[in-house]
């Protein structure tokens, strides 16, 4: 199989050369902006690593850690943080150019509160 086909095969199922799957695959909710920005705030494991690939895309990888390791020593581990920019138009754009239709984290049941009171926004 020519490696073109193989990276495109990939690239469909959100694989990245690293190993890892795409992180905007993994994160991008397809039916909720809202979830979305949830997902990337609170729903990546603290056992993740973002890697990029041969294109500069963002990955997930693994965090190999020894089960015996004290807590202190995987306290003190390198740590980095990353900016990202999201807003509607771009998730919109990531939706229709990664084509996705369903989440890969489960989509979960907006509330909805129709009338404000005790329990409304203003609360």
């Amino acid at each position: 199989m020519p490696d073109d086909q193989k990276v495109n095969i990939m690239h469909q199922h959100g694989l990245r050369s690293t190993g890892g799957i795409d992180l905007l695959r993994f994160v991008v909710n397809p039916r909720s902006f809202g979830q979305t920005v949830e997902n990337l705030l609170c729903q990546l494991p603290h056992s993740v690593s973002i890697e990029y690939d041969d294109n500069d895309l963002p990955s997930l990888a693994p965090v190999m850690r020894e089960v015996d390791e004290e807590p202190s020593l995987r306290q003190g581990g390198s740590k980095h943080q990353a900016i990202l920019s999201m807003d509607m138009a771009t998730w919109e754009d990531i939706v229709e150019t990664l084509e996705l239709a369903e989440p890969l984290i489960k989509h979960r049941a907006e509330s909805t509160l129709d009338n404000p009171g005790a329990k409304g926004w203003y609360s």
